[in-house]
């Protein structure tokens, strides 16, 4: 990212901190996002300096209640003024075990907070390189776009580049018991096609294959987004038919 910028750059307006690793002082907590904010803003996004609350220090042991008990502190601030939480930056211990996935849990099918997790070792030996790694992620998870193709940008693209297109992608993962899997996703700006939106849906067991892909009555994977139009959804219906056949 070195003299580079993000294609589009996504905003944060609204964001807080939470430190769950114990070695981790408020002050190094701070200093850590102070150096990720600013990066974020020199590689292109919109992201406010100041917190909405101060850095929190919270035990891992209570997790749940803790991620909890911090979202309503925040939303008593937010809620007034018509606002919602756009980012939750976490502070976690170098060896978290099960800790991870479950604040990657709670946070996005209980509360609905997006969020980044760093880990304490990165807090006490900050490079420019993982902060540059992490705006990337946090951009893409604020709405904005890192790349894009100079060809398709150019409308040199084979087959694609002159005529409004989506391209739909899917892949099967095996992740452990309990897990979630992989399903379609869709582009959807043209002709970029950079961004895509995405489903996710339960599998077979060790099978590679995604169940009732081309089902009639499971179309609803390629028609539950909103890039789809209600000509399209027919236009699809009729491939998948023919797809089966």
């Amino acid at each position: 990212m070195w003299c580079k910028k993000m294609v589009n750059g996504g905003v944060v307006n609204t964001w807080a901190c939470i430190n769950f690793a114990w070695e981790v002082t408020d002050a190094h907590a701070l200093n850590f996002c102070d150096e990720l904010v600013l990066m974020c803003n020199v590689s292109g996004m919109d992201f406010r300096p100041e917190p909405v609350l101060p850095v929190a220090a919270y035990d891992p042991k209570s997790v749940a209640r803790s991620l909890k008990k911090h979202h309503k502190r925040v939303m008593n601030i937010l809620g007034p003024r018509r606002q919602k939480l756009d980012l939750l930056i976490l502070i976690l211990p170098d060896n978290n075990g099960t800790l991870y996935g479950d604040i990657k849990r709670i946070l996005e099918t209980d509360i609905g907070v997006v969020s980044q997790c760093c880990l304490a070792k990165h807090v006490f030996m900050p490079k420019k390189q993982y902060f540059a790694n992490v705006a990337l992620k946090i951009n893409v998870k604020a709405g904005g776009r890192n790349t894009v193709l100079v060809s398709a940008l150019e409308r040199k693209l084979p087959r694609i580049g002159k005529i409004p297109t989506i391209i739909f992608g899917a892949d099967v993962s095996h992740p452990h018991p309990g897990e979630g899997c992989s399903s379609p996703s869709a582009s959807q700006d043209w002709p970029e096609i950079t961004k895509y939106a995405g489903l996710v849906s339960p599998q077979t067991h060790r099978e590679e294959v995604i169940n009732n892909l081309f089902n009639e009555e499971t179309a609803h994977f390629f028609q539950e987004g909103n890039w789809m139009h209600t000509w399209e959804n027919h236009i699809l219906q009729g491939w998948c038919q023919q797809w089966t056949a």
